[in-house]
C-alpha cells in the first residue's frame, strides 16, 4: 500500500531529508543518495519522483571560501543531476553554490525569498547561468568569482537567453560582478516576465537583449545601481544601462531605477514596436559622452508615461545638444 507524502524537512547541517508521510510515520534519507539513486529513494520506482516530491530536490551547499576556489565545479555538477530527475530545482537560502549552470527546457532553479541563495560562477568564458526555452529562476544571488572589472561579452555574463520561450520568468534577484547582467545576442526572447530584480557592478549593461524577436516581454521594479561603493568607487559603461536591439515588440517597462552610474545613456531602444515605459526614475547619473540623450530611441515607436531625473551630472561641454529623450529615424 503506497503512502502520500505530507511534508519534508531539510536538515542542511547534515544534508538530510526528513519525510513525514499521511500515516504520521518518517523516514530520513541522504541528499547525495537521493541525487546519485538510479530509483525513487521513496517508493523504489525506477524514473522521476512523482509531482509531489518535487518538492524534495534542495541541496546542501558547500561552504563559502572567499579566495582561492578553482575548479571545484561539484554544485553545478548536482544541479545538473537533479535537473534529470525533477522539473525543479530548489537552492536552500542563505547558502552558497559554485559552478556555472545550465537550465534547459522545462527546468526551474529557485530559492525561497529576496536572493537568498548564492552562485558564483567559476569560469568567465561562459555565463554564470545559461537558459533556453521555458526556464525559471527566482531568490538568487548571482555574480562571477572572476570578474574583474573590465570584462566584456561574452565573458562574464550574468544570465544568458538562447531563444526563450513563453512564461519564463527571472525574479527576485541580485545580478552583480558581471559584463552584463541579462543578456542575449542574435537569439529571440518571448513572453519572459522580469520582476524585482536589482543589479550592480557591471561593465556593459544590466540588459542587453539584441534579438531577432522579442515580443511581449514585461519589465516589473528594476533597479540598477552600478556604483560598487558609493560615492567614491565608479565604474565607467561602454554604453546604455538597458540596450533593446533588433526586435522588440509589445514590450512594457513598469517602474525602473537607473542610480549612481556613469554612462553614455540610461535607455537605448533600436528596432522596438509598439514599447512602452511607465515611471522612470535616474538619480545619480553622469553621462560619460554626448551621447545625445537620456533615453535615445532609434528607429522606434516607444512611448514614456512618465520619468524624473535627479541628482545628475552632464558635462556642460556636452550639454548643448544633451536631452531627456531623443527620437532618430535612418
Amino acid at each position: 500500500m503506497s503512502k502520500n507524502l505530507k511534508e519534508f524537512m531539510l536538515r542542511q547541517t547534515t544534508g538530510q531529508v526528513d519525510l513525514e508521510f499521511d500515516d504520521d510515520s518518517t523516514q530520513s534519507y541522504n541528499m547525495k543518495d537521493v541525487v546519485t539513486a538510479t530509483s525513487d529513494p521513496v517508493t523504489g520506482a525506477v524514473g522521476f519522483l512523482p509531482a509531489y516530491l518535487s518538492g524534495l530536490n534542495y541541496l546542501a551547499s558547500s561552504t563559502y571560501v572567499p579566495s582561492g576556489i578553482t575548479s571545484n565545479d561539484t554544485d553545478a555538477q548536482n544541479i545538473a543531476a537533479l535537473f534529470q530527475r525533477y522539473p525543479v530545482v530548489r537552492l536552500v537560502p542563505g547558502a552558497t553554490y559554485y559552478g556555472n549552470i545550465v537550465i534547459p527546457d522545462g527546468k526551474f532553479l529557485i530559492s525561497d525569498g529576496q536572493a537568498k541563495a548564492k552562485i558564483f560562477g567559476l569560469t568567465n568564458s561562459s555565463p554564470v547561468i545559461s537558459r533556453s526555452g521555458c526556464t525559471g529562476i527566482s531568490g538568487l544571488d548571482i555574480q562571477s568569482a572572476t570578474f574583474g572589472g573590465d570584462d566584456i561579452a561574452p565573458n562574464s555574463i550574468g544570465v544568458s537567453f538562447t531563444n526563450s520561450q513563453n512564461t519564463s520568468f527571472t525574479r527576485d534577484c541580485y545580478i552583480h560582478n558581471v559584463s552584463n547582467c541579462l543578456y542575449s545576442n542574435g537569439s529571440y526572447v518571448y513572453s519572459n516576465i522580469f520582476e524585482n530584480i536589482q543589479f550592480g557592478r557591471f561593465r556593459e549593461a544590466a540588459i542587453y537583449f539584441n534579438c531577432v524577436g522579442a515580443t511581449g516581454n514585461v519589465y516589473n521594479n528594476l533597479y540598477s545601481q552600478d556604483w560598487s561603493a558609493y560615492p567614491t568607487s565608479k565604474m565607467t559603461l561602454t554604453g546604455p544601462v538597458f540596450q533593446f536591439l533588433g526586435s522588440h515588440d509589445e514590450g512594457v517597462m513598469n517602474q525602473i531605477n537607473v542610480e549612481h552610474v556613469v554612462a553614455n545613456g540610461a535607455f537605448l531602444f533600436n528596432g522596438c514596436n509598439n514599447f512602452k515605459l511607465n515611471s522612470v526614475h535616474i538619480e545619480g547619473f553622469e553621462a560619460s559622452g554626448n551621447y545625445g540623450a537620456l533615453i535615445n530611441i532609434v528607429n522606434s515607436n516607444v512611448s514614456i508615461d512618465s520619468m524624473k531625473a535627479v541628482y545628475s551630472k552632464i558635462d556642460a561641454a556636452n550639454a548643448a545638444n544633451y536631452s531627456l529623450a531623443k527620437f532618430t529615424v535612418s
